[in-house]
């Protein structure tokens, strides 16, 4: 008895491991193809908030980062978006992608 109700709670500390990792990488993904599709739409503010959510799940996942200071930049929210940039350029320095946008924000700001 003792036995296996052990290996079932150390199956369970596995799977709650795991299974948040993976809660993370779906949500991740969803919430990416989400913002990508209200992008394609202009529908920055939503789209932020799903590439915000994305930044959540997955938070040194760079790509994330620059979506979403791509959509505070087309909002006008300059400020928040160079800070967003500026993780993202953090994370993956050698991007251009990320270097230009942190230039169109500077001559905004």
């Amino acid at each position: 008895g003792h036995i296996i109700k052990d290996v079932g709670a150390c199956n369970m500390d596995i799977l709650k491991a795991f299974g948040n990792s993976l809660v993370n990488e779906i949500t991740f993904g969803v919430c990416m193809i989400t913002g990508t599709e209200h992008f394609k739409n202009r529908r920055y503010d939503q789209a932020f908030q799903y590439f915000y959510k994305a930044v959540v799940a997955e938070p040194y996942k760079a790509d994330a980062i620059y979506n979403s200071a791509l959509c505070l930049y087309n909002l006008g929210r300059y400020g928040e978006a160079m800070t967003y940039v500026n993780r993202a350029i953090t994370l993956d320095p050698d991007n251009t992608k990320y270097k230009q946008l942190q230039a169109n924000i500077k001559g905004k700001m």
